[in-house]
């Protein structure tokens, strides 16, 4: 999947615009070997992934509780 920024950021306004809760997902550093590149974004809501992938094509979605937490606090990162 290619990063496209410009769709990235029509999906973070859609969900504003609906009063969705979400969270936008960056990964910033890797360690190791990662099936993405550094700047990968995904958007998270309470259902799943909305778009974007941090993970590779067979990457399963944080699980529910993940997602809960993720999306109830915004000044929390999660060491996925």
């Amino acid at each position: 999947m290619t990063h496209n920024i410009v769709d990235h950021h029509r999906l973070v306004q859609q969900l504003l615009d609906r009063g969705e809760t979400f969270a936008t997902i960056t990964l910033v550093d890797i360690r190791g070997s990662a099936p993405q590149i550094v700047g990968a974004k995904a958007i998270v809501t309470l259902g799943g992934i909305e778009g974007g992938t941090v993970g590779g094509a067979k990457s399963k979605p944080p699980p529910s509780s993940t997602r809960s937490n993720c999306c109830a606090s915004a000044n929390k990162i999660p060491n996925w």
